[in-house]
């Protein structure tokens, strides 16, 4: 039971540092596309 709820929070804590991960890569991919956009 132990190891159930440890195991439960470690996935919630990797859900949501990717969650947070993945909106900054897709927030400096707009910025570098409106970027390159603004130049050419």
């Amino acid at each position: 039971m132990k190891y159930a709820v440890m195991l439960a929070l470690i996935i919630v804590v990797a859900i949501g540092a990717i969650t947070t991960l993945g909106q900054n890569v897709s927030t400096t991919l707009n910025n570098t596309a409106t970027a390159i956009q603004s130049v050419s």
